[in-house]
């Protein structure tokens, strides 16, 4: 799932904001793993990258994304409020994604599929 730049007002700490824009020897982004509490207030553990296309970015829910969007009934098109807070454990970064409106004519292309990939370059 992609959380565009515009939309994404997440809080994070200045060590979470220095790994997302990191790459990783094969040029590939960082991740940091976080909490994702789903409709159906079953939690996931997935990775939040940061994902670059041309001169802008986004967030992008990653490593489990389509097994929560399946097993949630998500699909293309709905409707999604996503939280954002910290566990109280230990702080971590956490997600609440709340259906707001499912999408009355899915296409049963998974949100974050593969085939909606855009080509994805280093951040300005």
């Amino acid at each position: 799932m992609s959380m565009p730049r515009k939309m994404s007002t997440l809080a994070l700490t200045d060590a979470e904001k220095d790994t997302l824009a990191c790459r990783d020897t094969k040029g590939k982004p960082k991740e940091i793993y976080i909490q994702v509490i789903d409709p159906s207030l079953r939690r996931w553990e997935l990775a939040l990258k940061k994902w670059c296309y041309g001169t802008t970015w986004s967030y992008v829910l990653c490593d489990g994304w389509n097994k929560l969007a399946k097993h949630s009934g998500l699909v293309k098109g709905d409707i999604l409020q996503v939280w954002s807070f910290r566990m109280e454990k230990d702080a971590r970064l956490a997600f609440a994604i709340v259906q707001l409106q499912p999408n009355t004519n899915p296409t049963h292309i998974l949100p974050g599929s593969r085939g909606e990939e855009r080509k994805r370059r280093r951040c300005p």
